[in-house]
């Protein structure tokens, strides 16, 4: 399970609060698709003995 809390707070993010919402649902989404992609990679076989 993995779990983000994430706090933008301020007067910035209250000036323009939807777009840096939509700026951060798009960075947890490419981050956790590139989780999921990482997490589904096959795992090479291990080296042989010596």
């Amino acid at each position: 399970m993995v779990r983000t809390r994430e706090s933008w707070s301020g007067a910035p993010v209250d000036a323009d609060r939807d777009n840096l919402a939509a700026a951060l649902d798009d960075s947890l989404g490419s981050w956790l698709n590139a989780l999921k992609k990482a997490a589904e990679q096959p795992t090479p076989p291990a080296p042989a003995p010596l």
